[in-house]
């Protein structure tokens, strides 16, 4: 090697090692490109990197380059991506009450459940110009594993910012958005489905496809869910599963196989003849469920369902009272409460949200551990905390699916 960089081998020389430079013998020439070149163009080694890479830097290496994009925007690779990283909240969106709030003010409170992120009064101001209204104006009907369904027919993925206009039902009203259910599953497929039942009848939208159909009478059957429990839906192994505000059983819907099927529910706390729901909902693969009867019911329990659906049963006793009391002996600081949701912490470990009038503020209690953490300061208004018990709070959960 010449200490003037000139390397001279079979009367083939090279001049640089940088990017557009040309070996030459003779008249054959050949290019020479610099790793970061063929690692941006092989599409191969470019998925083993970018499998690895978080949510945000990801979706922003979509205007690196046109191989970039298709390769992040592939439906193949949303799905392993998310195998890597199965369904988790990371944040909540909470409903407010506009009526006592100025006006401009959203609809939705946007809370992170880290603790280190603050909460977010404005969230529209985030979004897109064109995504805004939804939280400006638009209700919530109900999120699943990443996608949120607004009323009106419109589903938007949140990390994505995209957005799916939905057409109307063949059957129904300007209410019909009431009655319909959000089937997501990011680690099977890139589609989405929406389940419409009211007055008996059934129809199935797929993003597939953008239509309706009507599923065969025949596999159906004649069993239907109540109308006051659909909002209740949540979607876990290929079926919607709705809650019973009764004893005995209640139904859920197999998506695959397009029938209604039972389910036993767990018996009513505190020997009321009508279950008050506070929470339905899925963690760790299985179905969960809080009820009790009003919201100074500092003692409760977490109901499980079993995965082979025969049965539930009681995973974790809360007594919050008794934590108050050792947290604060001179008087008990959680007085009433609102179960927010049930998320999983980064140790996989069960974690009730709440929020709490008296302190003003949304914590986290291990179900596993009973440490209680705040989370965030949060003033709500009587309106606010009447929502709260309508279903009011919807998780947010990142996925890079584009439908």
């Amino acid at each position: 090697m010449e200490s003037t960089g000139k390397r001279t081998h079979n009367k083939i020389k090279i001049k640089s090692k940088s990017k557009g430079d040309r070996i030459s013998k003779g008249s054959f020439k050949l290019p020479i490109y610099s790793s970061s070149d063929l690692i941006g163009s092989n599409k191969d080694l470019l998925r083993q990197i970018l499998i690895h890479v978080r949510e945000k830097p990801l979706l922003r290496f979509k205007a690196v380059s046109k191989i970039w994009l298709n390769v992040i925007s592939d439906p193949d690779f949303s799905i392993r991506w998310n195998k890597i990283r199965p369904p988790t909240a990371s944040a909540l969106f909470l409903r407010r009450d506009l009526s006592t709030w100025d006006e401009g003010t959203d609809k939705y409170l946007f809370i992170p459940l880290d603790g280190r992120e603050q909460l977010s009064q404005s969230l529209s101001d985030s979004l897109p110009l064109e995504c805004r209204f939804l939280f400006g104006s638009k209700c919530i009907q109900q999120s699943c594993n990443g996608l949120i369904h607004f009323e009106l027919f419109v589903v938007y993925n949140p990390t994505t910012k995209q957005l799916r206009d939905v057409p109307r039902p063949p059957a129904g009203d300007y209410y019909s958005f009431q009655y319909i259910n959000l089937i997501f599953d990011p680690l099977k497929s890139c589609h989405f489905k929406l389940l419409y039942v009211r007055d008996g009848k059934v129809f199935i939208y797929s993003s597939e496809s953008n239509a309706w159909r009507v599923p065969s009478r025949d596999s159906l059957g004649n069993k239907r869910p109540n109308s006051d429990v659909i909002k209740f839906g949540v979607y876990l192994n290929g079926a919607i599963h709705w809650p019973s505000h009764r004893k005995g059983t209640s139904l859920y819907f197999d998506v695959d196989e397009e029938c209604f099927r039972t389910m036993p529910m767990p018996p009513i706390q505190g020997g009321a003849q009508v279950r008050i729901i506070r929470y339905f909902g899925v963690l760790q693969g299985q179905l969960h469920m809080i009820d009790y009867e009003d919201d100074s019911s500092l003692n409760f329990d977490v109901f499980v369902m079993e995965k082979d659906y025969s049965n539930w049963f009681v995973k974790y006793n809360v007594n919050l009272a008794a934590l108050s009391w050792r947290l604060n002996p001179v008087g008990c600081l959680i007085q009433r409460f609102y179960v927010l949701s049930l998320v999983e912490d980064e140790e996989q470990s069960s974690v009730l949200v709440m929020y709490v009038p008296y302190l003003e503020m949304v914590m986290s209690y291990n179900l596993k551990n009973e440490k209680l953490k705040k989370l965030c300061h949060l003033s709500l208004t009587p309106g606010d905390l009447d929502l709260l018990k309508r279903k009011s709070v919807h998780q947010f959960i990142r996925t890079t699916v584009e439908f």
